[in-house]
């Protein structure tokens, strides 16, 4: 009964020695192949590749809550508010007042108000258009724009060239800044 067991050891132990040179065969040729360069920036991509992928993963779990609570809100104000409609209260005057100075100041306010937030709700709209419509413009005007500014090349420019990456990425979402990344990556692809 030894016998047998010390066989099995011996052989899973040869087995263990075999995998071992196998293994140390392929990282050698592993290595003669890539220089460290590479490695780290394979290793970069596949790190960009899971935080985009926990980041996709947390922005449906958070909209999932933002979901979840909504529902909930309107739930609430159903329970809370009462269900028979509330009659607005008019106060009888039976003394009619007659405009004055106060009331026409009031009232001029309160239209010059309404004039200003229309003129805001107009900008408003003018820049949620323009944000929707820069991606068509840089495509119209930069026919390669989705191949050059590609997920692997921005990653590439952030690893390369971090003192470029940064800046850019703190612009606030607009053409121009699209436009500097496109001419960033553009150079420095011309470059290699």
């Amino acid at each position: 009964m030894n016998e047998i067991v010390e066989t099995q050891n011996s052989e899973a132990t040869q087995n263990i020695q075999e995998n071992t040179v196998q293994n140390e065969a392929v990282k050698s040729d592993v290595s003669e192949t890539e220089n460290p360069n590479e490695v780290n920036w394979r290793n970069f991509r596949e790190q960009r590749k899971e935080e985009r992928k926990q980041l996709a993963e947390r922005e449906r779990e958070l909209q999932k809550k933002k979901e979840e609570t909504e529902a909930l809100k309107k739930a609430l104000e159903a329970i809370v508010t009462p269900s028979y409609p509330q009659q607005p209260q008019q106060q009888y005057n039976p003394y009619p007042v007659e405009p004055n100075q106060d009331e026409e100041k009031r009232i001029l306010d309160r239209v010059n108000a309404m004039l200003d937030q229309r003129d805001k709700e107009r900008e408003v709209k003018r820049r949620q258009e323009e944000h929707a419509m820069y991606p068509q413009r840089l495509q119209n005007t930069y026919t390669d724009f989705n191949h050059v500014v590609s997920t692997e090349n921005l990653d590439y420019l952030e690893y390369h060239y971090p003192e470029v990456a940064k800046p850019l990425g703190m612009l606030p979402d607009s053409y121009e800044k699209w436009e500097g990344i496109y001419k960033a990556v553009r150079g420095q692809l011309s470059r290699q």
